[in-house]
C-alpha cells in the first residue's frame, strides 16, 4: 500500500485522542485508505495500564469485544445470498427445534436486532417480553446464531470467516486469538476476569477477535 499520509486528518485523531482520554482507554489508533492510498496513519497510547507497556504501533493488533457480532451478522447475509438459509424472517424453530417451545414466532431478524425478548437464567430460556416488542441487548440470542451456523453449514464460525471473509479481503491480521501474544491489545488491566469473559475458544463465539489497524 502506498503512503501519502497527510495533516488533514489532524483534528480526526484529536478527537478520538480525546475520547481514548475520557473513557480511560489506554490505546487508540485511526488507519485511512482513500484511492489506494494511506492518507493517514496515527497510533497512540500502550497495550496496558501497567508501566512499562508496550507502545502502541503498526503492529498492535485490538481486540475489537462486541463488534464481532457484526461479522456474525454478514455471514448469516452471505448464508442467505448462498440460499443455505431462506431468508431471516424464518422462525428459528425452522432450524433449531429444541427452541420451539420458548422461540415461538421468533425469527432470526429478531436474534439479529436483539428484539427477540429472551434471556437466559440457571441454564433455562425464560421470556422478557412479547417478541418484537422491545429490544434488550443479550448474547441469547447471539448464542442461538452461533448454534444455528454450526447446524446449517457443519462449520466453525471462525473456519468460515477466515476462508470467505478474512482471506478473500486479505485482512491477513484478524482473527479470533486463544494463546498470549505480545501484539495483542486485551480488553482488560490487571483484572482478566473481567466481563471480557473468556478467550480460549477458536470456534468464533468467544469475545477474542482482533484485528490490526494496518491490515496489509
Amino acid at each position: 500500500m502506498i503512503k501519502a499520509v497527510t495533516s488533514h486528518f489532524q483534528s480526526l485523531n484529536d478527537y478520538v485522542y480525546s475520547i481514548q482520554t475520557q473513557i480511560g482507554a489506554t490505546a487508540a489508533a485511526t488507519y485511512i485508505i482513500k484511492d489506494n492510498l494511506v492518507v493517514n496513519e496515527w497510533y497512540s497510547g500502550k497495550h496496558d495500564s501497567v508501566l512499562g507497556s508496550r507502545l502502541v504501533d503498526e503492529k498492535s493488533q485490538f481486540n475489537v469485544g462486541s463488534a464481532r457480532k457484526t461479522y456474525l451478522g454478514l455471514a448469516i447475509s452471505m448464508l442467505v445470498e448462498q440460499g443455505e438459509i431462506k431468508s431471516i424472517d424464518e422462525e428459528v424453530s425452522t432450524y433449531l427445534k429444541e427452541y420451539a417451545y420458548v422461540a415461538n414466532g421468533v425469527t432470526l431478524r429478531h436474534l439479529l436486532t436483539h428484539t427477540h425478548g429472551l434471556y437466559e437464567k440457571d441454564g433455562n430460556l425464560l421470556r422478557e417480553f412479547p417478541v418484537g416488542s422491545g429490544w434488550s441487548y443479550r448474547n441469547t440470542g447471539i448464542n442461538m446464531l452461533y448454534k444455528l451456523f454450526s447446524q446449517v453449514t457443519g462449520q466453525k464460525f471462525s473456519t468460515f470467516m477466515q476462508k470467505n471473509v478474512f482471506d478473500t479481503y486479505q485482512l491477513l491480521e484478524t482473527g479470533w486469538r486463544t494463546e498470549y501474544r505480545e501484539d495483542l491489545i486485551y480488553n482488560y488491566y490487571k483484572d482478566k476476569d473481567t466481563w471480557v469473559g473468556p478467550n480460549n475458544s477458536d470456534i468464533g463465539d468467544q469475545s477474542n477477535l482482533f484485528i490490526r489497524s494496518r491490515f496489509c
